[in-house]
Formats: C-alpha cells, structure tokens, sequence
C-alpha cells in the first residue's frame, strides 16, 4: 500500500461494475501504475527496476484476481489520478474506480475509507496489492469477524499490517503511526484501541518488499526470474 500521493479526484467518468456499496462490505484495493524506479523501491535495489516492476504487475493481477466475491463490492483505488484509462484496462471490474488524494499513505487510506462508508458500506476493508495469499476467501473471513465497532488487523512478517478492516469510520486513527517504524501493527492497534475499536487480529501474510520475501514464493520468483532458484 505504498502509492505515491496524486491529485484528488472523486468520480469516475468510465464508471466500472455495479456499485453495490450500499448496506454492504467494501473492499479497498490500493493499487499504483507499474512503472519502474516508482514501484517496489526496496527490491528494485536487490533485483533490478525492470524485474520489481515486473514483479509488483504480476502480484496486482494476481491478487486483483483472487479477489472477485459476490459477498463484496471491490473499488480499485489508483494512482496516479490521471491513469484512470490504463487501471480500468489493466484491472477491470471494479465496482468504483477511486483515485487516491494527496498526503500520507494514512491520510490516503483514511479518505478512501471515508469514501467507502459515505456510499453507504456497513464493513470497509483496506488491502495492497503485494500480496501473493491473498485472497477473496481471507477477504471475507476477515469481514465475517467484524462485529459492531470494531476492527480486524491483519499483521504481516516484517512487523507491518496486510489488512484493516473497519465496521465504522474513524478519523485520526493513522496520525499517530509511523510508517517507516518496524513496529507499525503495533502502533495501528494501539491506535484503534484508543479510539474505541474493539481490535481482532487476522492471519499473518507475507508481503513482498525484499529478495528475502520474494524467496518464501519460489515458484512465482522463478517465473519472474528464471534461474533465479539456483542462487542464495
């Protein structure tokens, strides 16, 4: 969910799938153009550009596509705000297609949220798109759990969170997180906790940022990188 603040624009003149968002779950799936250097930075030092690039595309339509439910409307929420044409092309059939605002990965994540429940969502759900176990399964397991008020939060292995799930909107729930802390679940949940949240935590899924992570996945590590199974 690392996606670089864009302009903000709030209706989609290409219109997507029905948007059923109304007394229904919503799930937020972030997403970023694949362009090398802007994607994936961390692996791109370890791996190349051109190969992170690569990698990160293949893990959007992947999860993109492990993600259709008929239990949830999904919106794909995009940077940059102007590439609307290419995100409804590359990952079609989003019930909205959202462009993210300006700001912190917090403050995004947090307008979009707002978003989803001004539409009328019950349970609002945020994911990256890094993810190679995701899918529409973990989704709605994961809305199941919601009760009134409350939260699920998925923790991934690097400390961080894969998944937040809300049954109510809430306002400053990111401003006290550092992002760039080893400890950000941690500080999400005490956050939630604060402001009222009942917190359940999710499975714990990986997500790809280094060449350590991408080699917990060898069969789609080799496809992107061949011959790369015979190195550390």
């Amino acid at each position: 969910m690392n996606a670089r603040p864009t302009e903000t624009v709030t209706e989609s003149p290409l219109g997507g799938g029905a948007d059923r968002s109304s007394g229904t779950p919503v799930l937020l799936v972030f997403a970023r153009r694949p362009v090398p250097g802007q994607v994936k930075t961390r692996l791109a030092g370890e791996i190349g550009g051109e190969n992170a690039a690569r990698l990160y595309a293949r893990m959007a339509e992947d999860a993109w596509a492990k993600t259709e439910s008929t239990s949830f409307s999904r919106w794909l929420v995009y940077t940059p705000a102007d590439d609307e044409v290419f995100f409804h092309d590359w990952l079609p059939g989003a019930n909205r297609y959202l462009p993210q605002t300006s700001g912190s990965l917090g403050k995004r994540m947090e307008e979009a949220i707002a978003t989803a429940f001004g539409h009328g969502a019950d349970r609002v759900g945020v994911v990256g798109t890094d993810l190679p176990d995701l899918d529409a399964s973990i989704v709605e397991r994961s809305f199941d759990l919601l009760p009134p008020g409350g939260a699920v939060l998925g923790p991934s292995f690097d400390g961080g969170f894969w998944l937040l799930a809300l049954s109510k909107p809430g306002q400053g729930i990111f401003a006290a997180v550092d992002w760039e802390s080893p400890a950000v679940f941690e500080r999400m949940r005490a956050s939630l906790t604060d402001a009222g949240y009942g917190v359940i935590e999710g499975p714990q899924l990986r997500d790809v940022d280094t060449a350590r992570d991408l080699r917990a996945f060898p069969r789609l590590r080799e496809e992107l990188l061949p011959g790369s199974g015979r190195d550390k």
